[in-house]
């Protein structure tokens, strides 16, 4: 399975592409997600990471410091046994929180092969994601909760706590979401309130 958003297109071997990685996922009880790179319009790279390599999500992001959106093929089983959440009243769930559900579980395969072509468009989730959380404040502290609580360095950590107090204040339901880390939300919550004050004047 593949996820495509309204303004991504396939590169033009993209099937191609799949069909040489996929029996070597399907046989193994590993790796669950093949990650493919992003691309412009000029069909250049949109990523920091270009290696090949086989390893959890969370080194991903924070050993090689990967960035940029990529493209995830996934096994059907996978995606099934971990389904979006879905919140009452809101819209919006960040992808990330699932592969970081998955990553607990399952490698990653990191290609350093475009698969995808990605046209930002204006009014598209990218240059809206803050006014977009904000409005689904469950989903996204639900997701900044979880990276909390995960193997991750502390700068990351400390991260994660302060958005989650920054987007905490516009949940009006009594959800029940695990806090993050007492210390760290001392920390964080003097600057996640300035932020919340930024992004108010910002919207």
């Amino acid at each position: 399975l593949v996820i495509l958003d309204s303004d991504d297109a396939f590169a033009k071997n993209a099937v191609s592409l799949i069909y040489a990685e996929l029996d070597k996922v399907i046989a193994s009880e590993n790796i669950g997600v093949l990650s493919f790179l992003g691309g412009n319009n000029k069909g250049d790279s949109i990523n920091t990471f270009h290696e090949e390599c086989v390893c959890s999500h969370f080194d991903y992001q924070y050993k090689y410091n990967g960035k940029g959106d990529r493209c995830e093929v996934l096994k059907t089983d996978i995606l099934k046994n971990h389904r979006f959440p879905e919140f009452e009243g809101e819209r919006f769930c960040p992808e990330a929180l699932v592969w970081n559900r998955i990553a607990k579980t399952f490698m990653f395969k990191y290609i350093p092969a475009i698969l995808i072509l990605k046209d930002y468009q204006p009014g598209g989730l990218t240059s809206k994601i803050v006014e977009i959380r904000m409005k689904s404040p469950i989903a996204a502290c639900t997701y900044y909760s979880e990276l909390s609580h995960s193997s991750i360095p502390l700068t990351a950590k400390l991260k994660a706590t302060i958005n989650y107090w920054r987007f905490q204040r516009y949940i009006k339901s009594s959800e029940e979401i695990q806090k993050p880390h007492f210390l760290l939300s001392l920390f964080a919550f003097p600057i996640s309130f300035l932020m919340s004050l930024k992004d108010k004047i910002g919207c």
